[in-house]
């Protein structure tokens, strides 16, 4: 256990080690010169730096040093002057700080008292006050014992008013340091000075900033210089070192995932109530997925799931369900997040329970043999059953089953405790990375479970996994039976509750909560949705206000427009969806047109699709989406019909081609081709360029598709390490070492930190190939120009990779990038072929420009030879070195290697 807490210090003490040493240079050497100038007279004292005795700046990092060594060196550097690090409690360093015993002091928060006798420097790092306790928080503070926090401190009154808001009046202990704060089985402390974590935490305040102090008869030498050393300072990674000398997670799995960054997870609806509150945004799940992105840098998506269609459209994702044997057929558990109680809400009219609800996907060991089970796929039409006297009871969870009868309340109905259920993360067998999933979700359980991390940023609500089980959760609705003793009073609470979970408030429509009850009814023929497509623009030039203002005028006209018998909702924002009984699709044209002279009065633009109904629902409102979003590229035609339009297919297609593209990248899915070049002087092959090739289930994608799609999703740095990585490993798989393989790689990817981070490590991991070649396009963006250049320089002096680019033409951007970096090899575009065919005159132009050329560079290549005419005009410009489809097209590894044999 200690090696491998030792393991995770050592890895957040080098991060900030790495950080001192790349900023040596930027505090090593003073410039805050007008600063200096008057410090003469001050030059010859020795500045008193007062540090908290045990706090975050008195410990070592990696290197040596002291954390308060940050602001020191530059300081001695700036002022020519001597220090003296004076390390006390709070209480005594304000003391001295107040008399003038001490120059400045590290790690304070403003207070209205200290305000009077110190300035303060910009903020170093936030601070965000917690109470740590060692046992359950709660149950400590409903004890009454003490909370103890530093004297002197900021958080003392900090504390009192925290107590005060959630109604507790435990007593302050004060005391004097650091360790004998960390000693208290209940205490308060900013986030930077918990050096151990006792089990729970709780955020008590909006974050405090940390800085240094300097008493004010110094302070107006010393201020300015501190402040000049902090922004001189990368300040976002100070604070993020700073803060990272002090992460104590437990020891984590060291497993990382192979492909991206983020992980789905499904979850099951019929566990809603345990991960989330239904009338709260305060989500149980989110603390697993805070962890994960704080820990290791990972996205936990959660998507959710209320058939069984959805679970097998994601079958290859993370399942977030109740514990059961069947399920582990295909699926790794993980340890348990809590336990869930599962209950059989009976109707206590009915003496005898024969028909039970149960939902498809619950264990099935909570089936009796003697009962009969009707299945449901939705929960709330298993409850409709129930109310309705289909069913006698039904089973669930137990806050689901109260979430959805306590809008019931005319109910007689019983609860029957079954069993409690654990829930678990399952993970799919035959996922690439099983292992590694497993892995990290169990690091972030037993994370989560010892150190009671929950991810919420305001302290009104404390909601526990054990509050879930004892069903002791606070529902809105708690109140709601009070309303029963005077029955006037309930029955306006009940038609206010009505409108409110049925009507959007702003445009009076009815709202998605009622839409599926509609879309069951047969009567309706068509789905027809709406959008407003220029709201954004009214939204920028007008206003919020005008802009809701548009969206009540246009629900006006929808009404108008339509009759009374279609049902018209606002899904959410600008759109809207109308259930509509027209068989017939002429006379939905002809309302859409009224729909439109009003709008038109209006200055209101709309896109529309239209979709015949289904029994689905959910894929019904996406087929009529993707028909307003075909229309909205088109503002001439009116609607667009799902069924009738190809223009709505050849959307669709699109987005499928997007698809293909992003899953290929996602599983490496992108083969190489190679091109092979030639030296005409020796007859043979002296290279090869790797290009980017897929194809999809026996279909090819062309490179101008995908390239064009990736380059403007700003994922083409994850192609071009791909190729490259292909690249590396066909060379070391056949010993292709005697031929230079150029890989392709453009001005964005070396401008990504992530690219060139990886790079280094293949080339770093492979130093045995000095046969590589990177091709630079011509076409720098002018931002990335310096970048490109140091990046190149970096690459060729530390692993000797050769560095060519691609696409030269005569322009003056070429020749300037020339004369800023000398390239191994330059290659002369095929646009320059069409020119000098039958034009002597341009041919001379050529000529000279390769001369110049020659001058910066090594290696002249000529690509796109076409025929022997190409062939001989090259000759004839003295250039031996080519590439083109007169010698070969861009062929597959296997075909290169026969190429090569022969």
């Amino acid at each position: 256990m200690m090696k491998s807490i030792y393991f995770i210090f050592k890895l957040h003490y080098l991060c900030p080690l790495l950080f001192l040493i790349f900023i040596t240079p930027s505090y090593a050497a003073c410039s805050i010169n007008n600063t200096v100038t008057g410090m003469l007279p001050y030059q010859n004292e020795v500045i008193k730096i007062g540090v908290v005795s045990d706090s975050l700046y008195t410990r070592k990092i990696a290197n040596g040093d002291f954390a308060y060594e940050i602001i020191e060196k530059p300081l001695k550097n700036c002022l020519g002057v001597e220090t003296l690090i004076i390390q006390k409690p709070l209480a005594e360093l304000l003391a001295l700080a107040k008399s003038g015993k001490v120059d400045l002091i590290f790690d304070l928060a403003k207070t209205k008292d200290r305000n009077q006798y110190l300035d303060y420097s910009i903020k170093i790092s936030d601070e965000i006050p917690y109470i740590v306790s060692s046992n359950p928080l709660m149950n400590n503070l409903e004890s009454g014992q003490s909370i103890a926090t530093l004297k002197g401190s900021a958080w003392v009154d900090l504390t009192k008013r925290f107590l005060e808001s959630i109604g507790f009046n435990n007593n302050i202990k004060l005391v004097e340091s650091v360790s004998d704060l960390n000693k208290e089985p209940l205490f308060v402390s900013g986030s930077s000075h918990i050096t151990n974590y006792h089990g729970f935490k709780m955020p008590i305040s909006e974050m405090k900033g940390s800085h240094v102090a300097v008493i004010k008869s110094k302070s107006k030498i010393l201020l300015p210089v501190i402040n000049g050393i902090i922004e001189n300072i990368d300040k976002t990674q100070l604070e993020k070192e700073i803060t990272g000398l002090n992460n104590q997670y437990l020891s984590l799995s060291n497993k990382k995932l192979q492909n991206g960054n983020y992980i789905n997870v499904l979850m099951d609806f019929h566990l809603f109530p345990f991960y989330a509150d239904k009338y709260n945004n305060l989500l149980i799940f989110n603390k697993y997925k805070n962890l994960a992105a704080e820990i290791y840098g990972i996205n936990l998506i959660d998507r959710d799931c209320h058939d069984n269609s959805c679970f097998e459209l994601y079958s290859d994702d993370v399942t977030m369900a109740l514990y059961d044997k069947e399920k582990l057929d295909g699926n790794l558990p993980t340890k348990s997040l809590g336990l869930v109680r599962i209950v059989l809400f009976k109707n206590t009219k009915i003496n005898d329970v024969k028909r039970i609800g149960i939902m498809k996907e619950m264990p099935r060991d909570l089936r009796s043999s003697s009962k009969k089970y009707i299945e449901f796929l939705h929960q709330e039409e298993m409850v409709e059953y129930f109310m309705q006297g289909g069913i006698d009871a039904f089973i669930s969870t137990s806050l689901d089953g109260k979430l959805l009868l306590a809008q019931n309340p005319n109910l007689n109905f019983t609860e029957e405790p079954l069993s409690l259920k654990s829930v678990v993360f399952l993970v799919p067998k035959n996922h690439p990375e099983s292992n590694a999933l497993l892995s990290i979700l169990n690091s972030l359980i037993e994370i989560s479970n010892t150190t009671g991390y929950v991810a919420i940023n305001k302290h009104a609500r404390n909601l526990i996994l054990q509050s879930v089980i004892d069903g002791k959760k606070e529902l809105r609705l708690r109140d709601f039976y009070s309303y029963m003793v005077l029955s006037i009073l309930f029955v306006i609470y009940i038609y206010y509750f009505y409108k409110k979970v049925t009507v959007d408030p702003l445009t009076k429509l009815l709202n998605s909560n009622v839409m599926k009850k509609y879309h069951r009814n047969k009567k309706y023929k068509n789905i027809i949705y709406i959008n407003i497509s220029n709201l954004e623009n009214i939204k920028k030039s007008d206003g919020v206000e005008n802009a809701n203002n548009i969206i009540r005028v246009f629900s006006h006209m929808l009404k108008a427009s339509f009759p009374s018998k279609a049902k018209i909702f606002r899904l959410y924002g600008d759109h809207f969806v109308i259930f509509s009984k027209y068989g017939c699709i002429k006379k939905i044209e002809d309302k859409l047109i009224q729909l439109k002279q009003r709008s038109d009065d209006k200055r209101v633009v709309f896109n529309c699709g239209v979709k015949n109904r289904s029994s689905d629902l959910k894929l019904d409102l996406i087929a009529s989406t993707e028909a307003m979003y075909a229309n909205s590229l088109n503002d001439s035609a009116l609607f667009y019909s799902y069924e009738d339009s190809k223009e709505v297919q050849d959307y669709i297609n699109k987005n499928v081609i997007k698809e293909v593209i992003t899953q290929a990248l996602k599983y490496k899915s992108f083969s190489v081709n190679f091109q092979p070049k030639f030296d005409l002087k020796l007859g043979a092959i002296y290279g090869a360029e790797a290009l980017a090739r897929l194809y999809v289930n026996g279909q090819h994608y062309s490179p101008a598709v995908f390239v064009n799609y990736l380059e403007k999703c700003g994922r083409i740095p994850e192609l071009d390490y791909l190729i490259l990585e292909k690249t590396v490993d066909f060379i070391k798989i056949n010993n292709m070492f005697d031929v230079v393989f150029s890989v392709n790689v453009s001005s964005e990817s070396i401008a990504c930190e992530m690219f060139k981070k990886k790079v280094r490590a293949i080339l770093t991991e492979n130093d045995m190939i000095k046969n590589l070649e990177l091709e630079i396009i011509e076409s720098i963006a002018s931002e990335h120009k310096n970048a490109v250049i140091r990046f190149i320089t970096e690459i060729r002096h530390d692993f000797g990779v050769k560095i060519s680019l691609d696409d030269f033409t005569t322009g003056n951007s070429s020749m300037i990038l020339l004369s800023e970096f000398r390239f191994d090899c330059i290659k002369l575009d095929r646009s320059l072929f069409n020119a000098m065919h039958n034009n002597d005159k341009f041919k001379g132009a050529v000529k000279n420009l390769i001369k110049e050329v020659k001058n910066f560079c090594d290696e002249i290549v000529f690509e796109g030879i076409e025929n022997e005419e190409d062939e001989s005009l090259v000759i004839e410009l003295g250039v031996h070195k080519v590439q083109g489809w007169k010698y070969s097209k861009p062929i597959t590894p296997d075909e290169f290697i026969s190429l090569i044999k022969n």
